[in-house]
This record gives C-alpha cells, structure tokens and sequence, in this order.
C-alpha cells in the first residue's frame, strides 16, 4: 500500500509539472528518432572500430612485424616496441564510447559496463582480423595509394603503413639476393638512396632449413648485426 501511495504521489506531481508547464511532454516521432539516431551513430562508431583493428592487422602483415611474434621472448619485445599503439588506444576510445551507447538500450543498461566493454573488444577485434585476412580491401587501398590514385589524407594514411624497416632494434627486410651453404645475401634498395639501403650476409638460425630459401625472396630477418654481417634469431619469408 505504501508502494501504491508513493506511485500515485509522483504522479500526480509529474502531471501537476506538466500542466504547470514547467515539464513539456514530447511526441513520440522525437523519441522515435532520437532512437535511429543512436542506433546509426553506433553502427558508425562499430564500422570504424572494426576498420581500425583491420588497418592495424594490415600494418603488420605488410610490414612483416607480426613475424617477431614468432621469434621468441626478444622478438615479442619489439613487437610491443614497434606495435602502433596510438590506434589502439583510438579504438578502445572508440569501443568505450559504443559501451555506453549501448547501455542506452535496454537490452545493455543492466549489464556491467566492463563485460560490455571486453564483449565490444573481443568482438571488434575478431571482425578486424577476419576483415583484414580474408579480403583484399586494404591490399587494393595500398596499391592504389603507391599509384597515387587515392585521396590525399587517405593516401598518406596508407602509405605510412608500409615503415622502413627498423635496423636500430635489429629488423631487417629485403630480397634474397645470394645463397652459400649456411648463409644469405640480403638486399635492400627502395631507390630512395637513403640509409636503409644496402647489402648484408645474413647467418639464419641453425634450425633454419637453408632449402627452405629461394634467390628473390621477400624475407623478414630479426638478429644482432655486426658490420655487414647479421646473425638472426629469426627469419620468415614474406608473401609480398
């Protein structure tokens, strides 16, 4: 009965507002579209938060630093060196904001705003990675942006993806140019005539199978360099 009493006392306070004027009662069609508002925002929001988990695993597959994953303890180190945290820092900035439009609905208010957020993360991240692997559409982007068909910012944008490789944390990239017994010549030369150009005798890791290795091979090397020597703790063979 008390519950009752406490109901209608607030509603007659709610109407006693509103004839007053001091509360204004708005159609229905506002909320309506307050609604697709938030739910076309967040697709949005969803849309770039995907695209950027897939432009992330682009980064790394064309440059060949998903390979340091492979490489051991050291390699997993540079990972997180060479690893472009500014853009996931930008998604989960994104993903935080998604968790709570979501929480706008009433399927996701109750719902703890940190299993929200893992839900959101774990999702986002599986479809970039599904995105980027199984089609071609940042491949194409890049090939256009190195034809300078794209526009101007986007162009830049994918252009940046492909770095140098990083010599002064022992990353080296090239083609094979030379094959001896136990060793390799690397070559690398972008036309630029700039300090990552060069040639290197690479000694593999001694479970390297050397017929693994082809003469024009893209390879990705990770070891300690000496003169023009380098003696890797890891090596992979590159797609591109």
């Amino acid at each position: 009965m008390n519950n009752n009493s406490q109901h209608d006392q607030f509603q007659n306070e709610v109407l006693e507002r509103i004839r007053s004027g001091q509360l204004q009662m708005k159609p229905r069609l506002f909320f309506v579209l307050k609604s697709v508002c938030i739910i076309l925002i967040t697709v949005f929001i969803l849309l770039i938060s995907v695209w950027l988990v897939s432009f992330i695993s682009f980064g790394l597959r064309l440059t060949g630093n998903e390979s340091l994953l492979g490489f051991g303890a050291k390699g997993s180190l540079i990972f997180l060196v060479l690893f472009p945290w500014w853009l996931a820092l930008l998604d989960l900035g994104l993903v935080a904001l998604l968790a709570w439009l979501v929480r706008r609905f009433s399927f996701g208010y109750r719902r703890p705003l940190l299993y929200l957020l893992i839900a959101l993360t774990v999702c986002g991240a599986a479809s970039g990675l599904l995105f980027d692997r199984e089609t071609r559409f940042h491949d194409d982007r890049f090939e256009e942006a190195e034809a300078g068909e794209l526009f101007g910012p986007l162009e830049s944008l994918y252009e940046s993806a492909h770095l140098k490789a990083p010599e002064e944390h022992g990353v080296y990239r090239g083609f094979v140019l030379d094959i001896g017994e136990r060793s390799f010549t690397l070559t690398h030369d972008d036309n630029d005539n700039d300090e990552d150009d060069g040639e290197w005798t690479v000694l593999p890791p001694t479970n390297f199978d050397m017929k693994m290795i082809r003469i024009g091979d893209r390879v990705y090397v990770a070891g300690e360099r000496e003169d023009q020597e380098i003696e890797a703790y890891g090596l992979r063979i590159l797609d591109r």
